[in-house]
């Protein structure tokens, strides 16, 4: 069986998919006016985070991490992110439209990102990640 939502984020702290047991699926939505991260994948399964718009987000649009380096095969394809700035401060953590931590494997595909503090995607101990378009 699936299941297909729209859902419309605004004004949430964060959506944080979190040692998921399945495949997850974020695709279609709208996050918007979020006090810190847009979207947060701590699962090393494969989350995929498909056709979403993110803006005006505190500090990171999107953050795939990992607690140490691993493979996570998640999938960033085709997402609009806009304005995020870097609202806990420092010098490139926070402030990027794509964030990958110790995660590997991601594949980053397709996404327009402008008006972000630092990068449009900064990864840090994420081997074997591609960046396409």
């Amino acid at each position: 069986m699936r299941w297909n939502f729209r859902l419309d984020f605004r004004f949430l702290m964060v959506v944080d998919i979190d040692e998921a047991e399945f495949l997850a699926t974020v695709r279609d939505c709208v996050f918007e006016r979020i006090g810190d991260f847009g979207i947060i994948v701590n699962s090393k399964l494969e989350v995929r985070l498909l056709f979403n718009t993110l803006r005006e987000i505190a500090n990171n649009g999107i953050r795939i991490q990992r607690p140490r380096p691993e493979d996570t095969r998640t999938l960033v394809i085709g997402n609009s992110i806009d304005r995020v700035t870097a609202a806990s401060g420092g010098d490139g953590p926070h402030g990027n439209g794509i964030n990958i931590f110790r995660a590997h494997n991601v594949l980053v595909e397709g996404n327009h990102i402008t008006n972000c503090t630092f990068s449009a995607i900064r990864a840090n101990l994420g081997d074997g990640c591609r960046y396409i378009g």
